[in-house]
C-alpha cells in the first residue's frame, strides 16, 4: 500500500516536472518572438526614398536619309512623261537643317558635249530629263536640264538678232520653244551688263516648224549675275518663267535649274530658285514627287546614269 502511494505521488511530481518544464519552454519561445517582434518589425515597417538626378546631353550631328536609292523608268514613249516616284527625305541627326534642302544632278560632268542629232541614247544624260515637284508645289520643274545649240535650225531661222551665235530649243516634252542667244561686246556670253549686246531670247509659243521669226512671240530676259565661265538669267513670263538660265561663255549651251543651290551656278533671283522645303528638323520627313519627261526625238536605248544628290544645309 505504502509502495504505491509512493509510485503514484513520484508519478505526480514527474509529470508536474514535464508540465512546468514545457511551459518554461512555451514561455522562452514567446519572449524570444516577443523581442524580436520588439526589435525588428519597427524597422521593417519604416520607409525612405532616395532620388537621382538624370542628365543626357545630345551631340551636334547633321544626318541626312534619302530613299530609294536608285529611281529608274524604262520604255518610256518620247514626247510622254514617265510615272511619279516618291522621295522621302528624313533628318535622322540631331540638328535642324534651317538653311534650305536642296536638289542638284550631275548633268554638267555627263553631259559634257552635245548630244543633239547623235543616235546613240548613251549621250543624254538621264538627269537632263528628272523634274521635281516638292508637296506645295503644283508645277514639276526641271533640276539641272542642259540645252544645246541645233546648228541643223539655223537656216531656218528668220529675222535673227545681229549678234546672235547660237539656236536652239526648250524641250519640255511634247513640246519645243525656240530660243536664240546673242554674244556681249568681248564675243562671250558672261557678261549682261546694259552696256552689251547680250541676250537670251525665247519664243513664247511652241514651235511649228513655220513660226521661226524671232522678232514675234519672244519673252523678255532679265541679267542675273555671272562668274567667268556662266551668265545667268530670268523671265518674267514664258516657257522659262520661274527658272534661272546660266549661259556658258561659249554661247553654245546653257543650264536649266530650279531647286539646285550649287555655289558653282552664279547667283540667282530666289523668285527663280527654289529650295524643296525651307527647313527640316530631326525625325521629320519631306516627301519630293519625281519623274522624267522625254523630249520628242531621243534615240532609243539606255541614256547615261546620272546622280541625284539632295543637300540639306
Amino acid at each position: 500500500m505504502i509502495s504505491n502511494k509512493i509510485n503514484t505521488e513520484l508519478n505526480i511530481i514527474i509529470v508536474a516536472m514535464k508540465q512546468e518544464m514545457i511551459f518554461a519552454f512555451l514561455l522562452t519561445i514567446i519572449l524570444t518572438m516577443a523581442v524580436f517582434l520588439v526589435l525588428f518589425l519597427p524597422k521593417i515597417g519604416l520607409a525612405d526614398t532616395g532620388t537621382i538626378t538624370i542628365y543626357v546631353n545630345i551631340s551636334t550631328t547633321a544626318a541626312l536619309s534619302v530613299q530609294p536609292t536608285v529611281l529608274s523608268w524604262t520604255l518610256i514613249v518620247p514626247g510622254n512623261n514617265g510615272t511619279d516616284q516618291t522621295i522621302t527625305i528624313t533628318n535622322t541627326g540631331s540638328t535642324v537643317f534651317s538653311s534650305g534642302v536642296y536638289a542638284s544632278v550631275n548633268s554638267f560632268a555627263k553631259e559634257a558635249s552635245n548630244p543633239i542629232g547623235s543616235s546613240s541614247a548613251s549621250s543624254y544624260a538621264s538627269g537632263g530629263f528628272l523634274v521635281l515637284k516638292n508637296t506645295s508645289d503644283t508645277t514639276y520643274y526641271f533640276v539641272n536640264r542642259m540645252e544645246w545649240n541645233d546648228s541643223t535650225i539655223t537656216d531656218s531661222v528668220t529675222n535673227k538678232d545681229t549678234n546672235g551665235v547660237s539656236w536652239g530649243f526648250f524641250r519640255n516634252m511634247s513640246q519645243k520653244f525656240l530660243w536664240e542667244i546673242t554674244k556681249d561686246n568681248a564675243s562671250l556670253c558672261t557678261n549682261g551688263s546694259a552696256s552689251n549686246s547680250m541676250h537670251l531670247h525665247i519664243k513664247t509659243v511652241a514651235d511649228t516648224g513655220s513660226n521661226r521669226d524671232m522678232t514675234a512671240n519672244i519673252a523678255t530676259d532679265t541679267f542675273s549675275s555671272n562668274t567667268t565661265e556662266w551668265s545667268t538669267w530670268t523671265f518674267s513670263s514664258g516657257p522659262l518663267q520661274n527658272y534661272c538660265a546660266a549661259i556658258d561663255k561659249n554661247c553654245k549651251r546653257f543650264m536649266l535649274y530650279r531647286w539646285d543651290w550649287n555655289g558653282t551656278l552664279p547667283a540667282c533671283p530666289a523668285s527663280s530658285r527654289k529650295y524643296l522645303n525651307a527647313t527640316l528638323n530631326p525625325s521629320s520627313q519631306l516627301l519630293v514627287t519625281a519623274n522624267v519627261w522625254i523630249p520628242s526625238g531621243i534615240p532609243a536605248g539606255d541614256t547615261t546614269n546620272s546622280t541625284l544628290t539632295i543637300t540639306a544645309t
